[in-house]
C-alpha cells in the first residue's frame, strides 16, 4: 500500500531582488547626519534598480515580472468587476 505525500510544495525562490523599504519621514532627524537614512535608501534603491536591469532578458525573470504585474493590474481596475 502506497501513500501520496500531500504536503504543499513551497514556492520557488524569487530571482527578483526585493526593493528597499523607504524610510518614514519621522526616521530622518533632519540634522544632516552622514549618512542620512534617506541617503542610504537612495543608494539601496539605485542598487535595486541596477540589479533589475542586469536581470532583464532572462526568461525566468520575465515570467516573475509578468506574474507580479498581473495582480497589480487586476487591482487597479477598481474592483468593480460584476
Amino acid at each position: 500500500m502506497s501513500t501520496i505525500d500531500t504536503k504543499p510544495i513551497p514556492p520557488a525562490p524569487s530571482l527578483l531582488p526585493q526593493p528597499p523599504r523607504k524610510p518614514e519621514p519621522h526616521e530622518c532627524c533632519g540634522t544632516g547626519c552622514i549618512p542620512c537614512v534617506m541617503d542610504i535608501y537612495e543608494e539601496e534603491l539605485w542598487e535595486y534598480e541596477r540589479s533589475l536591469k542586469q536581470l532583464q532578458g532572462q526568461p525566468q525573470v520575465q515570467e516573475q515580472v509578468q506574474a507580479q504585474e498581473q495582480p497589480q493590474a487586476a487591482n487597479s481596475t477598481g474592483g468593480n468587476a460584476r
